[in-house]
Order: structure tokens, then sequence, then C-alpha cells
């Protein structure tokens, strides 16, 4: 992200579960913000998904 400062970037290796850094151009500075974690009964259900063939390249 080339609106990302140098600063801003050194801190994603530290940042908690359900944190994430909001830059753009709708932003004067890189933003660190917390997403609170859905309910269970609205989380998706993902535990089985089969990621390989997913992200599998298909020609």
């Amino acid at each position: 992200m080339s609106s990302l400062d140098a600063v801003s970037r050194s801190n994603i290796p530290t940042l908690s579960p359900g944190q994430a850094v909001i830059t753009g151009v709708s932003f004067a500075q890189p933003v660190i913000v917390q997403i609170d974690k859905l309910d269970e009964k609205q989380q998706p259900d993902s535990s089985n998904s089969n990621l390989i063939e997913i992200w599998h390249f298909r020609e």
C-alpha cells in the first residue's frame, strides 16, 4: 500500500487478533482499528473449506 507509512507498516506484525490497519485517500493517516468478533451464530462456517482446491491455479 503506497499510503502506508513506515511506522504503521512496522506495527503490522504486532497487531492483535481482530486489529487492522485502515489506510487510503479517505484517511489523513493510517488508523489501527479493533474489529469485534462475531457471535457464533453469525460466524461463517469455513472449518471444512479445502483452501488448496479453492486456490488451485487452473489453466
